[in-house]
């Protein structure tokens, strides 16, 4: 049985938020901010689990969400550099801090792609109709040249007629 995407992701998440405390344990100022790039990283692979490519017009829809969640978590980090001056109760807190953040990226990173794709197997990719629903048309047809949007659409709009479906939902703009 293939298990839930939500699964699989809170598994992957849990790992990076391990990883994060133990690497913001260095009382050395500025580590904490360091987590950024690896929760940059985090969400690249929870997209992953959730079958989705980490390149072209949908990533683009989900990199621009998350990166306000990306510099929340920086400013929260930030706060967490001051205990490095507390000597062992601030660096025994820091870790704790800056974990409780990186978790709350990645859960709140799941919660966003279950409320797109609720329900979705692990690595599955999703269908074209869920990424319609999920990121609208534009999304996926943004940065097509003319010519690959119209072949775009007239395999959309064949494998729509063949599922049952009498016109096409993206229409080409003039």
């Amino acid at each position: 049985m293939v298990p839930l995407a939500k699964d699989v992701a809170r598994d992957y998440v849990n790992k990076f938020t391990m990883g994060s405390a133990a690497f913001s344990a260095i009382p050395i100022p500025g580590t904490s901010l360091a987590l950024s790039a690896a929760e940059a990283a985090m969400i690249t692979g929870i997209a992953e689990i959730y079958g989705l490519k980490t390149e072209g017009a949908v990533w683009s829809v989900i990199f621009q969400t998350t990166l306000s969640v990306i510099g929340i978590s920086t400013a929260l980090k930030a706060g967490a550099e001051f205990l490095n001056f507390i000597p062992i109760v601030g660096w025994a807190a820091k870790p704790v801090v800056s974990g409780s953040v990186v978790k709350g990226v990645g859960e709140a990173t799941i919660a966003y792609f279950e409320s797109k794709f609720p329900g979705q197997k692990a690595h599955e990719k999703p269908s074209l109709d869920q990424l319609v629903a999920a990121f609208g048309e534009g999304a996926l047809t943004g940065g097509l040249s003319e010519y690959r949007l119209g072949r775009y659409l007239q395999s959309y709009s064949t494998a729509r007629k063949l599922r049952g479906f009498s016109r096409p939902r993206l229409l080409m703009k003039k």
